[in-house]
């Protein structure tokens, strides 16, 4: 499941730690993490990211800049590596939700989001991502297996589609 629509989750940019069991648990539902291309690795590195941030996949930000999370995804999506990017607050994040529907509404990859924050502002994030269409899980596993759940369904109606045919 390493190439096609819906197979490549590469762009998994978030802001909190624990990245080790979001990959298990997507691996384990048969999404694919591969290195990100030297290319790309160089131009995260010039990007005024925050020092702590982890630049390889799954990226973790460590930062709590909207246009930080913006600045990335429009580069993965530039190389052209994931067919959906998972965008992972861990604490609430000004204008995220701004960033989120401005990506969505230019990116080429398909856009999820893991809000695990709290308080008003992930609410109101929360409400004003999902009126715009754009999914939206209280954590990453659970974005893992809803992502997981679209990749077996569209494979399923492929299959299918090819039998039907015969």
């Amino acid at each position: 499941m390493e190439r096609g629509f819906f197979r490549r989750i590469t762009g998994y940019v978030k802001a909190v730690d624990s990245v080790n069991l979001f990959i298990r648990e997507g691996e384990t539902l048969g999404l694919k993490f591969p290195r990100l291309p030297p290319g790309l690795s160089s131009e995260l590195e010039n990007l005024e990211l925050p020092p702590l941030a982890n630049l390889n996949n799954p990226i973790d930000l460590v930062s709590l800049d909207a246009e930080h999370f913006g600045q990335v995804a429009r580069l993965i999506d530039r190389y052209d590596i994931a067919d959906i990017i998972l965008i992972s607050f861990g604490d609430p994040v000004a204008g995220g939700d701004d960033i989120v529907k401005h990506l969505a509404a230019t990116l080429k990859a398909g856009l999820a989001v893991s809000y695990m924050g709290g308080g008003k502002e992930e609410a109101r994030s929360r409400f004003s991502i999902q009126r715009a269409g754009i999914p939206v899980f209280p954590s990453p596993e659970k974005a893992m297996r809803g992502i997981a759940a679209v990749v077996w369904q569209t494979t399923y109606c492929r299959h299918r589609g090819s039998n039907d045919q015969r």
